[in-house]
């Protein structure tokens, strides 16, 4: 029989040793009473971006930041309300490889999106704060999230559940 399982999700920290991937360590701020997931990590390892439905946020999910100081992740710290909802704000990406990266891209629901999630980005270095959407076609009436871009290429990757060959396909963005 189907039983609906409460399983909340964790980040991990692998490692590849001996052409093997393992897992080192977790996220000291899993907790077995709300999901901590979705992580994206700088190039140098040292600042984390995740999505989270931790108490004392502004939606159902909100995006939070760590960073790692002498090899310990300090404790999460709320994105706060420029950049959550009272949605979900999930699936972040950050691009750049100096602290904490040039911009931060994620998914939400609660931007006047055109259909479930849909994607946006900020500046992290401009003080504003401004959320910008990603236009049509990246955006459409599905659920759009998931971007990957790339450093100095003219294209990225993104996931949206528009009509395709599956539930959830991979799309392949080219900048002109």
């Amino acid at each position: 029989p189907f039983r609906n399982e409460n399983i909340k999700l964790r980040i991990v920290i692998a490692k590849k040793l001996k052409d093997k991937w393992t897992v080192v360590e977790e996220f000291p701020y899993n907790n077995s009473e709300f999901s901590v997931g979705h992580p994206a990590i700088n190039e140098s390892g040292d600042t984390l971006f995740f999505a989270s439905d931790m108490p004392g946020g502004f939606g159902a999910t909100d995006l939070y930041m760590s960073i790692r100081k002498s090899g310990k992740w300090d404790n999460p710290v709320n994105l706060g309300p420029k950049i959550n909802t009272a949605e979900k704000d999930e699936f972040p990406f950050i691009t750049g490889n100096s602290y904490p990266g040039r911009y931060l891209v994620f998914a939400s629901k609660g931007r006047n999106s055109k259909g479930g999630f849909d994607l946006f980005y900020t500046n992290l270095r401009d003080r504003k704060g401004v959320v910008y959407p990603f236009l049509e076609p990246i955006n459409s009436t599905g659920d759009d999230f998931s971007m990957y871009l790339p450093e100095n290429v003219e294209y990225g990757y993104m996931t949206s559940n528009r009509p395709g060959t599956g539930n959830d396909d991979i799309y392949k963005l080219t900048f002109l």
